[in-house]
C-alpha cells in the first residue's frame, strides 16, 4: 500500500479527528456510547490501511464507467428492449396458465381421451350428485340436522 495515497490519508486523517473527538462523546454520553464512538473511529483506518478502501473506490469508478458507456448506447437500449420483452411474454403464459387458457391439445378442446397432465377428468357430470357410501350420508344428514350444509 502506497503511503501516500489518498485513500490513505483520508482513512487517517478522519480515524485521528473522530478520535480527537471520542473523550468528548465518552463525558457527554457515557461509557457505552463512548466505546461506539472509539469503533466505528478506528473503522476509516482500518479500511485504509488493508487496502480495502482502495478496491471500495475502484469498484465504484468502474461501475459508473460501465453505467456510462451504456446510458448513451442505441443497441445496449434494444438489448434493454428485448430482455423486457422475454419476461412480459414470460409473465403472460403464466398467467394464461393459471386461468386454463392455452392448454389444449392440437386437435382440439375435446382431442385425445386422457386428461392433460396434473388435471384430473371430471368425475361426476354438473346437477347429479355423487354416488355416497353410508359412513357419508350420515355425516350430511348429521350437518344438515345442525344448519351446517
Amino acid at each position: 500500500m502506497d503511503r501516500g495515497s489518498p485513500w490513505w490519508i483520508a482513512g487517517v486523517t478522519l480515524t485521528v479527528a473522530m478520535l480527537a473527538l471520542a473523550p468528548l462523546a465518552w463525558r457527554r454520553l457515557g461509557a457505552r456510547r463512548g466505546l461506539r464512538w472509539l469503533a466505528v473511529a478506528i473503522v476509516p483506518a482500518g479500511l485504509a490501511l488493508s487496502g480495502l478502501a482502495a478496491m471500495f473506490g475502484r469498484m465504484a469508478v468502474a461501475m459508473g464507467q460501465f453505467i456510462s458507456s451504456f446510458v448513451f448506447s442505441p443497441f445496449v437500449w434494444v438489448g434493454f428492449g428485448l430482455l423486457g420483452g422475454a419476461v412480459a411474454l414470460e409473465l403472460a403464459s403464466r398467467s394464461m396458465g393459471r386461468r386454463g387458457k392455452g392448454n389444449a391439445p392440437a386437435g382440439g378442446a375435446g382431442a385425445g381421451s386422457k386428461p392433460a397432465v396434473g388435471r384430473s377428468a371430471p368425475q361426476v357430470e354438473r346437477g347429479k350428485k355423487a354416488p355416497v357410501d353410508d359412513d357419508m350420508a350420515e355425516i350430511e344428514a348429521l350437518l344438515r340436522r345442525r344448519g351446517i350444509t
